[in-house]
């Protein structure tokens, strides 16, 4: 990107987070965004704009994913799903979790900004959405990984969390089964050292 399209971008981001101010108020519920600024620089490291989510993100496009996010709840009871064009993840989260993320993200910032091509997944924002008669929720909105064209093109996926306690899938399974740490353990012979200066 060069840097008359980058300087257009970052207006872009601070317009919008002006403009909303780190809350947003829909008809019935009351969303907070936290650690705004930060999330719009990395937003912007990785050429995302607000428009951009809003459109991934959209209710009516999204329909389908958000009424099976309860067939994808997670172990941890956490629930997710994927937005219509794969492009984000939106997962809720616990207070003591939205505490930690937001005390980590200025590190995670700038190791992402040292390190480009890391592997460590794209947080681009955390919100806690606010609906009266209901319990608030967190939710944290990710970068999907996973955005391959060609599954032949993909050898193994792994959903690491650096602990190999309770994290082993066992039976039989595809290239696209998401595997664990204790599997990525026992595969080790077969992982290759990839080249990620692309």
């Amino acid at each position: 990107m060069n840097k008359s399209a980058q300087s257009d971008l970052v207006a872009n981001n601070l317009r919008d987070a002006r403009k909303n101010k780190g809350g947003y108020t829909l008809p019935g519920a009351k969303i907070t965004a936290y650690s705004t600024s930060i999330f719009q620089r990395m937003r912007v490291m990785d050429e995302i704009n607000f428009e951009q989510i809003v459109k991934s993100l959209h209710p009516v496009s999204n329909r389908e994913q958000i009424f099976k996010t309860g067939e994808a709840a997670g172990a941890s009871g956490s629930f997710f799903f994927f937005s219509h064009d794969r492009r984000f993840i939106v997962k809720t989260m616990g207070g003591e979790e939205l505490l930690l993320i937001k005390k980590i993200l200025p590190r995670l910032h700038k190791h992402l900004k040292k390190n480009p091509y890391s592997l460590l997944s794209r947080i681009y924002g955390v919100y806690t959405v606010e609906m009266q008669d209901y319990e608030k929720v967190h939710l944290i909105l990710m970068g999907n990984t996973l955005r391959f064209e060609n599954k032949n093109d993909v050898s193994r996926i792994y959903d690491l969390k650096g602990s190999t306690f309770s994290r082993l899938v066992k039976g039989r399974t595809t290239q696209t089964s998401t595997l664990k740490d204790q599997n990525f353990v026992n595969n080790q012979h077969y992982v290759q050292e990839i080249n990620l200066s692309w």
